[in-house]
């Protein structure tokens, strides 16, 4: 009868704190605290604007801390109170019941129950056709608000320092673009040259902690068979394929940056504490991968870049900031499609949706999240992002914003031209690079495909859009070719 009555009351605040919301406050009390932080950290910010956030932060925790008490207290005390009443009919005693929930054998069991419905949360709802229940348990675990990733990033770092500090940050290379401009297919052929170090599918879910994990997961690790990704562009891949997962760093420190509905472009104004962090993670992707050979230098392929060159520019001085495009109409019409794709994808796969938000993939479908250049997505926000007058109008802010941070650091890279050219783009490609030997890269020239084009009825769009958007695309073909 005792353990009845412990499970009456752990069961009662469990089902009270589910109903009221208990647990999202608590997760929302992490994520405010985190973005106070970031706020202090925001050098873009100045003392009156950080004074003036930090206070709404402060009332929001306020808010937050009173209504987890009340509801707490509530959640608490209507089972309390049934088993009091129960005490008081004899039909068990309250006391009896008290010391069972304190004793350490239930609290332990408790522990052990709580945690494993934490790991499995994540892994409801419909199958996941690209991950299996261990990864989805794993990226559970590796994404939860309250695990610790920073801090032990930082405590990793600690213990591999004499493996990575002798390695130098030269000449990165950062692969960027609004997406469906080839920047996959540029990482792919750069990697071709061993020089080149990047983060794999085998590096998730903990990648701020690549070399531990290594470490834990190379025994069991199996690349896997090739198989066409998410996307169905026909790109195949595997474990040791390389992808687009810096942005989770990006969000670890700037989550004031990601709002609900878009994303804020940065500024160029430096964060240090973020700075030392990034170039140590850099040094230890360029350690794991001088592993399998001769490579030195840092390379990413990450869309959201296309948000933050200034910033770039001014941390990595050195580094090619490499971004690509396609004829305007091409490549919003498959930003359309993807876009759609996602949208059915998310729908029947939630985990699909979870796995793309937790690692900063924002470009499409239920998690599209555009970034707001100079304010054009506020002042466009009733557009439907399911018409390619949308895409057509977002393609033309993005590339007159990266047009405006041009230096010779950032280098216009036309895809069209690679696939009608390939030898001759390869051989640009190695160039933009500095690279030691572009030999690698013209030995791939038979990979080199036209895409297929998308129909399109010009006579649909607005004629403004659309002067508007060849008016930018004349200009990257003019830089581009200088």
């Amino acid at each position: 009868m005792p353990l009845l009555g412990a499970l009456i009351v752990v069961l009662g605040f469990l089902g009270l704190a589910k109903a009221l919301g208990l647990l999202e406050r608590n997760f929302r009390v992490i994520a405010v605290t985190r973005s106070a932080l970031s706020v202090i950290g925001d050098r873009s910010l100045d003392d009156l604007q950080k004074e003036t956030a930090l206070q709404q932060k402060a009332r929001e925790l306020l808010v937050l801390f009173f209504s987890i008490i009340g509801i707490s207290l509530i959640a608490l005390g209507v089972p309390l109170g049934a088993v009091w009443a129960l005490d008081a009919l004899n039909l068990l005693s309250f006391q009896a019941v008290i010391a069972t929930l304190t004793s350490a054998w239930f609290i332990l069991a408790g522990v052990g129950v709580s945690l494993l419905y934490f790991l499995l949360k994540r892994g409801q709802g419909k199958e996941s056709q690209e991950h299996t229940p261990l990864e989805r348990t794993l990226h559970g675990l590796a994404f939860e608000s309250w695990f610790p990733r920073v801090p032990l990033s930082r405590l990793e770092s600690q213990l591999y320092r004499k493996q990575f500090s002798g390695i130098a940050i030269e000449r990165p290379v950062f692969i960027t673009a609004l997406p469906r401009a080839g920047t996959t297919l540029a990482l792919k052929l750069s990697l071709e040259i061993n020089e080149f170090a990047t983060h794999t599918y085998g590096d998730m879910p903990f990648l701020l902690t690549p070399l531990l994990w290594d470490r834990f997961s190379r025994n069991y690790r199996d690349s896997g068979a090739l198989s066409e990704r998410v996307h169905g562009d026909g790109i195949l891949v595997n474990a040791e394929s390389p992808e687009s997962f810096e942005e989770i760093l990006w969000k670890e420190f700037w989550p004031s940056y990601y709002q609900a509905d878009r994303i804020l472009p940065w500024s160029d104004a430096r964060y240090p504490a973020f700075e030392a962090f990034f170039k140590d993670h850099m040094r230890k992707i360029i350690s794991l991968r001088s592993q399998q050979g001769k490579r030195t230098r840092y390379i990413s392929k990450n869309n959201l870049n296309i948000a933050r060159v200034a910033y770039l520019k001014e941390v990595f001085p050195d580094a090619t900031i490499l971004v690509l495009f396609r004829t305007p109409l091409q490549q919003a019409s498959s930003l359309l499609k993807q876009h759609r794709n996602f949208l059915r994808i998310h729908q029947e796969d939630s985990f699909a949706r979870e796995y793309m938000a937790d690692t900063g993939h924002y470009d499409f479908g239920q998690n599209l999240r555009p970034v707001d250049f100079k304010g054009w997505f506020g002042k466009e926000s009733g557009s439907d992002p399911t018409t390619l007058d949308f895409w057509l109008k977002y393609w033309t802010h993005t590339y007159r914003y990266l047009l405006d941070s041009r230096n010779a650091q950032v280098q216009f890279y036309p895809f069209d031209d690679l696939c009608q050219h390939p030898r001759r783009g390869l051989e640009r490609l190695g160039q933009i690079l500095a690279v030691s030997q572009v030999d690698p890269l013209l030995d791939k020239v038979d990979r080199i495909r036209q895409p297929k084009l998308h129909p399109v009825d010009r006579d649909a769009l607005s004629s403004k859009v659309l002067e508007q958007a060849e008016d930018v695309y004349h200009e990257l073909q003019r830089v581009s070719s200088t």
